[in-house]
Formats: structure tokens, sequence, C-alpha cells
């Protein structure tokens, strides 16, 4: 055991020393970085896919790319088993940190994890938190701007949760996530102080929501559930968008952004708010809209958020046919613009539209996402309704 694991040292050391091989020397014609993997390189590579598997290359050199693809590129192109000449040079995509956040350059701040991506095989969750801290601070030295990544430091148990946590803080990161619901409220309130205490803003994510305010008649409204967690701790939570892929009413939905971030709230039965809520000094919990959300929803988005919020586009930006960082800057255009207009008293519900195609005219980033979004809709009924009641 000591010998194999001093001879992953040794090919830990190479890779990290040959970086495997030539960082980012160019882009492929998709846009895509690559790496440029010299002739000499190849065979060290073969080897070490033979030895300890795909899975440990990538994890050690970043490689985002198939297996059978990755092996093909190793055994035909270069034709080891047959001895064919190795080509001099040959361009694999890579999984760059830079490159993956590159939105960061003109988005606002923060990017997420989703709640399946922990800590597996093919991606750790210590190498991720390190690319991560890569990209963010070279994004930082290239803009001036804050920026930060929601490292996710649910886990299994409390100890591996803090261990996470405490090697965000070490990083210097400024943010990181947690799923409430799956972690348990005492373990929320746990991590909830270690961050205040240590300068961390925590980011909450609501896995499991889906099973318990979806219906009627089970579960528990996540109205309910927001209280608990201003109470548990807390920076940011996921609170739906109204107008993206996540249904839920308008009224309700502003009703518990109202009982997150304000501190005093009158009743109010039309938005499910059935008793005057007074927080005293509690602190407040700001609202992130994300899921399905585009360059079309921002003027909706920024009347009915306002702003003390945060908007997440994720696919609204990777999706954009330039890449990230276009997709990134169609975004920031779209609200900047927004926010100028509702500045100046223009009525967004009424001229959003107006407003983004003008936006087009002098952004060509907002004019390509233009095309591609149009106005789609998610258009579909919602399930949990709120019961009609005067307010006596």
């Amino acid at each position: 055991m000591r010998d194999i694991k001093k001879m992953q040292g040794r090919l830990s050391a190479w890779l990290v020393k040959h970086g495997i091989i030539h960082r980012s020397l160019g882009f492929d014609y998709q846009g895509i970085e690559t790496l440029q993997i010299k002739a000499e390189d190849w065979h060290s590579i073969a080897v070490i896919l033979y030895v300890y598997g795909y899975n440990y290359l990538r994890c050690q050199c970043g490689y985002d790319v198939a297996p059978g693809r990755l092996l093909a590129s190793v055994y035909h192109l270069t034709r080891i088993e047959y001895g064919v000449d190795q080509p001099e040079e040959v361009s694999i995509p890579r999984l760059n940190p830079i490159k993956s956040l590159a939105s960061t350059d003109f988005a606002i701040s923060p990017f997420f994890y989703l709640e399946n991506v922990n800590s597996q095989p093919f991606m750790y969750w210590r190498d991720r938190f390190l690319f991560c801290a890569e990209a963010i601070y070279k994004a930082q030295a290239e803009i001036g701007e804050i920026k930060g990544h929601y490292l996710n430091a649910s886990a299994g148990t409390c100890e591996e949760m803090m261990k996470r946590a405490i090697f965000s803080r070490e990083l210097g990161v400024p943010i990181i996530m947690h799923d409430y619901l799956t972690g348990g409220f005492t373990a929320n309130t746990s991590l909830a102080h270690y961050c205040r205490d240590n300068g961390l803003l925590l980011y909450i994510h609501r896995a499991m929501i889906a099973v318990i305010d979806r219906q009627k008649n089970h579960g528990i409204h996540f109205r309910v559930l927001a209280k608990a967690l201003r109470m548990s701790g807390g920076d940011h939570i996921h609170s739906g968008t109204l107008v993206g892929k996540f249904e839920g009413e308008k009224d309700i939905t502003l009703g518990f952004v109202d009982l997150l971030r304000d501190d005093f709230i009158e009743k109010d039965r039309s938005r499910g708010i059935y008793f005057t809520q007074d927080w005293v000094s509690l602190l407040v919990v700001i609202p992130v809209a994300l899921g399905g959300i585009h360059v079309w929803h921002m003027p909706a988005l920024t009347e009915i958020s306002r702003d003390d919020s945060v908007l997440q586009f994720g696919g609204g930006t990777s999706g954009h046919p330039w890449g990230n960082t276009p997709g990134a800057v169609a975004s920031r255009v779209a609200l900047e613009a927004c926010v100028e207009a509702r500045n100046e008293g223009c009525d967004l519900a009424a001229e959003g539209n107006t407003i983004i195609r003008e936006a087009c005219k002098w952004s060509p980033e907002v004019a390509a996402a233009y095309e591609v979004w149009k106005e789609i809709k998610f258009e579909f009924a919602a399930m949990d309704t709120l019961d009609k009641l005067d307010n006596k």
C-alpha cells in the first residue's frame, strides 16, 4: 500500500509539474478551451489510464470528456497499440475552472452547485473547491469586483459539513451553501453560527422541497419553512421565481419574501400571512430568484424582487449562443437597463419588452440572447393555491 501511495504521489507531482501539459493554448471550433498535448506525453497518459483508471486521471488533470472519447484520443489518435507514429499535437477539452466560470468576469457575483453535486468519485469536493477558488481569485484580479461561488458544504454528517466549511474559510472565499432541509435545522443553525463568527455568507438551498410543499393536503407550506429558516440562520435562500420554471402564485410568493426580509409584516390573508409578524431584531434573509429565467424575464424580476434580492441565471447565461461570458454580459446589461428605466419612473410591467428591445440596439450580447429566448414562457397552473379569506 505504501508503494502504491508513493507511486500515486509521484504521478500527482508529475502531472502538476507538467500541467498535463500546456494549459489553454487555444480554443476549438466550438469555443471550448483546450489543452495542447505534446506527443512525448501521450505514453505517460496512457500508462496512467491503464494503471489507475479514467477517474484518477480526470480528477488529477481536470479532463471534462467522456471516458470513451478520451480513450479513443489516447489509443486511436496516437496509435500506441499499433506502433504508428504519434501526432505532433492533439487538443482535448479540459475542465478548466477559469473558462467554466468565465462569466464571473461580467456577472455580479455568485455561482452555485446543485444539491447532487456534492462529493462523488468523478468530482471530489476538495478538488472542486480549489478549482473554484482559483477561478474566483482570477476573476477578482482581472475585474476588481468581489466574486463568489456557493461552495456546497452539505454532507452526510455534521462533522463533515463543518470540515468543508472550515476548508472554505481557509481558502478565503466569501460564501458557502447548505441544503437545510436534508441537512436538518440544528445542523443548519450550527453552520449559520460558524459562518457568522468567521465572516462567511451562507446561501441556503432547499433540496427535498418538492415532496413537502407541493400539495394542499400534504406537507408544510414553504412560507412556514422560510420562517423556520430565518430563525435557524442563513443569508440567502432560494425562494422561486414567479416567472420561471418554478410554480407558485405571485401574492403568496411575495408574502413569504416579505417575511424573509422585512422586520414587521402586517396580517394579509390574501398573501397567506395569517397574523401580524414582528421579527424584532432577527437578521433578514435575502431571497434568491433562479430557475428557468433569462433576459426576457428581467423586467418582471426587477419589479417583483426589488432591490434586496439575488438573481441567478444558470441556463440563461450558459445557454447563450456565444458562450458563458457573452451570456453573463447580456444578463447584466438587461438588469442595468431595467433598473435604470425603473429609477426613471418607467412602468416595467407595461414597458418591459420595449426596454429590452432598446438594449438590443447597443448590446449585441442582449440581441443574441433575444433571438434565442424570444418571449419563452412556462405555462402551467399553480398546484398549491391559497384559499382566499377575508382579512378579519
